[in-house]
């Protein structure tokens, strides 16, 4: 391998009398090497993987009926894909372009797990699983190394090139190398210019924790980018109202009712089907609802709450979620369900697992939420496809 232009492309490499020949990219302890020192070829490999073990994971979660596919799932993508993937991640880096191909990748990987559209935002699905993005994950790996390597003997090898490249390129008042570019944007994302100026000016770092706090701060600023992002999405606004942090919600594990988990997550993350949500991509549609004569706009709200079509269905599932609540001296969460306005009901209906009460009231609230969803979209359907009929 020759890195760099060459300048004789005539040149001809032997070793005794045999032949050698040149190659532009060399697989050395599992990362391709390419002669322009940039890291392309090997992410387009390690997408290429991804790819195979999404259709791996997805083969097991589809074909076993008897597990809980959010909950394997998760555990396949964490425990096999993402080691994978973020393998020597600490010394690789790409464009943006090469992280967005990543990122779609775990994108990818969620909706496959929940069965979500293609237009369900990606801040609803690493919600309600708890992921953080790629990027920030392999961030804390970058931290970890360089944590290593500053700890080590400043005659091991992997010292001299990191002090090394930080001196030559302290020369040029700039990192020109992709790595060290990825490091220093890595320490002030997470509010630690000071450790990072003590590593560029080859300083002992005497604050040993530093590794923790500069974590924390990457977490606490995804975490904001993430809040940032559902409270710029219109269509979001009730989710906010549902979900404060990224984290792996309850709801979701629930082995014995799948339809009943996507119903309701599609009703969080405002994705399910319904004409006012159709009619942001399909001119022709009023975003009306075609069941009752109201002239309402069928949202999530008309929907669980308002439309007269189902108040049959309301009243049914109202009466079991009363006896349930009160068989447990819950009158107060049933009087509180029954004569609040329609954000209290919703609140209670779709809420998040982080809400106001006990767990058993929200395992209560979770099934009747399920059992009256699954209800309301199959009897929907039914007059639809009357309807079209």
């Amino acid at each position: 391998m020759v890195i760099g232009k060459r300048t004789d492309k005539t040149k001809i490499w032997k070793l005794g009398n045999h032949g050698i020949s040149e190659v532009d990219h060399y697989k050395y302890l599992g990362v391709y090497i390419s002669r322009n020192l940039n890291d392309h070829f090997h992410i387009d490999n390690v997408i290429k993987k991804g790819n195979r073990l999404i259709a791996y994971i997805k083969s097991i979660i589809d074909n076993c009926n008897n597990l809980n596919r959010v909950y394997y799932g998760n555990i396949l993508w964490k425990a096999i894909a993402l080691p994978s993937i973020n393998y020597a991640c600490s010394v690789w880096c790409g464009s943006s372009c090469d992280t967005d191909k990543l990122e779609r990748l775990q994108l990818q990987m969620a909706r496959c797990i929940l069965k979500a559209s293609r237009n369900t935002p990606r801040t609803a699905l690493y919600g309600d699983l708890g992921w953080i993005p790629i990027s920030d994950l392999q961030n804390n790996f970058r931290i970890n190394f360089i944590d290593r390597v500053l700890k080590m003997e400043k005659s091991r090898w992997p010292r001299l090139l990191l002090d090394s490249l930080i001196a030559f390129n302290c020369d040029f008042n700039d990192f020109n190398y992709k790595i060290l570019s990825c490091i220093e944007n890595i320490f002030k994302k997470g509010n630690a210019n000071d450790i990072f100026d003590c590593i560029r000016n080859s300083k002992d770092i005497s604050n040993t924790f530093w590794p923790s706090a500069v974590k924390q701060a990457l977490s606490e600023a995804s975490i904001q980018n993430w809040s940032e992002e559902v409270t710029s999405k219109s269509s979001l606004s009730d989710y906010i109202t549902l979900k404060t942090i990224p984290n792996l919600e309850n709801y979701l594990l629930d082995n014995t009712d799948f339809e009943g988990v996507n119903l309701k997550f599609k009703l969080r993350s405002n994705t399910l089907p319904l004409e006012g949500r159709i009619c942001n991509w399909t001119p022709e549609c009023n975003g009306l609802c075609k069941l009752c004569s109201d002239n309402c706009k069928e949202n999530i709200r008309h929907f669980l709450f308002e439309c007269p079509a189902f108040n049959e269905i309301r009243t049914d599932e109202n009466t079991r979620l009363k006896l349930q609540l009160q068989s447990f001296d819950y009158n107060e969460i049933w009087e509180l369900f029954i004569n609040g306005n329609s954000d209290v009901k919703l609140q209670l209906t779709l809420g998040s697992d982080n809400y106001l009460f006990s767990k058993e009231v929200m395992n209560i609230l979770d099934r009747f939420c399920k059992a009256y969803v699954k209800r309301l979209w199959k009897k929907r359907s039914q007059l639809i496809n009357k309807e079209n009929r």
